[in-house]
């Protein structure tokens, strides 16, 4: 909280815990990188870039490290470095923080980020902790389920995998994963499930040709439906009493 307020005293302390005290406590270390996300690092680029150099060619790292590649000034080569890292050497279980540190790098992250979520070895087809924040550097990229969608579609290769990603973050939006994504669930509802025409529908569950990713698809379909009718009834309930 106090480094959201930008209360720069509280800087010394984020700056003690993400890179003197990482092995000490998990949660301590990624509340203090993502604090630091809030805070200008100028002054202490040589210690991240130092802290992110520390984590390649390694299977288990402090997570979120490399979350502050966005904070460097010439961050090319680390954003190289960072996807083979996460494609190669990482456990799934230390991708999260390479994820968001592509989102919050601008144009040159937007194009990791989205070969990270298709490429097999990052396993964001599980409902693993790091696809909370693939929803979150969806959101800061301003990459909507439309846009994910269509390029799923067109792939000739690894469509199968592709979607499976698709429907797991879609699964977590339904669910309540809502961080600011501007399409409602009616909009998603309209992009990924509607019919071509009266007889044909070729929607998100006609593309799905694994069993698995149909019949989750189907479930969704659903799921999506129930949310959109709770939303009527709770918008009709409220009006009749205002």
């Amino acid at each position: 909280v106090l480094a959201v307020l930008r209360f720069e005293q509280v800087k010394p302390i984020l700056i003690n815990y993400a890179f003197e005290i990482i092995e000490t406590n998990y949660f301590l270390s990624e509340s203090a990188i993502l604090g630091l996300l809030n805070f200008k690092c100028n002054d202490i680029e040589i210690q991240i870039e130092r802290a992110i150099n520390q984590c390649y060619e390694k299977n288990l790292f402090s997570e979120f490290i490399p979350a502050l590649v966005c904070k460097l000034k010439n961050k090319g080569s680390a954003l190289e470095k960072l996807y083979e890292l996460g494609t190669t050497y990482a456990s799934s279980d230390c991708n999260a923080g390479i994820l968001l540190g592509f989102s919050l790098s601008g144009t040159a992250g937007k194009a990791y980020f989205k070969k990270a979520l298709f490429n097999p070895n990052w396993e964001l087809d599980d409902a693993t902790g790091a696809t909370y924040f693939a929803c979150l550097g969806m959101h800061n990229l301003n990459i909507t389920f439309k846009e994910l969608y269509h390029e799923v579609r067109n792939l000739e290769e690894g469509k199968d995998y592709a979607l499976s990603v698709l429907l797991t973050l879609l699964e977590r939006r339904i669910k309540g994963d809502d961080i600011g994504f501007k399409e409602t669930l009616r909009d998603l509802y309209r992009e990924l499930f509607r019919w071509k025409n009266e007889s044909e529908s070729d929607n998100l569950i006609d593309i799905s040709k694994q069993r698995d990713n149909r019949e989750k698809a189907s479930r969704l379909e659903r799921l999506i439906e129930m949310k959109i009718d709770e939303e009527v009834l709770l918008m009709n309930t409220t009006n009749q009493y205002l």
